[in-house]
């Protein structure tokens, strides 16, 4: 029987060695956009987003990542996917490796910032986020507009729900 006890934790911790060790290497060959979305994606089992954490921050961003984010935008991700506390240390790294904050997205000719995309979406917390790490609030969009007359325009619109007040309070104060 013990012969057959330690045969099986031999296996088992070989299983458990091989299991890391591809969800490992996944993750450090994941990009960073996707290790984001796993890692704060509430359904994901707990372990494969500590693993996503972990290699955000052991491997990511590398050069094309941060390519990708600029022409993207990608700072709103980050925002728009992470609460303000667990954004913050993201941005710091993403930052820190060369994602630019003012980066315009190049996608659908909007050419938003990070700061637009919260305006738009009625983001108080990731505009403020964003504001902390250095957006420009007097950047335009590709019809002109600064994150604060985009904020204004989505909230005169007819029958709109939300209330932009609070976005708009956040923005209005970044611009004295």
């Amino acid at each position: 029987m013990s012969r057959f006890v330690k045969g099986l934790a031999v296996v088992l911790v070989f299983l458990v060695v091989t299991v890391c060790g591809v969800t490992v290497y996944h993750f450090a060959t994941t990009s960073t956009f996707k290790l984001i979305a796993v890692y704060m994606d509430e359904e994901t089992p707990a372990v494969f987003r500590w693993s996503a954490k972990q290699s955000l921050y052991w491997f990511h961003p590398d050069e094309a990542d941060v390519k990708q984010l600029n022409r993207e935008a990608g700072a709103q991700y980050v925002v728009d996917v992470l609460g303000p506390e667990e954004a913050r240390p993201v941005l710091r790294h993403l930052v820190d490796n060369g994602l630019d904050i003012n980066s315009v997205s190049k996608a659908h000719g909007t050419r938003f910032t990070a700061l637009h995309a919260a305006a738009i979406t009625n983001n108080p917390e990731g505009a403020r986020l964003l504001l902390e790490f250095g957006a420009d609030p007097t950047l335009r969009d590709g019809e002109g507009r600064t994150p604060l007359e985009l904020a204004r325009f989505s909230s005169n619109r007819p029958n709109r729900v939300e209330d932009y007040s609070a976005v708009i309070n956040v923005l209005e104060e970044a611009q004295r």
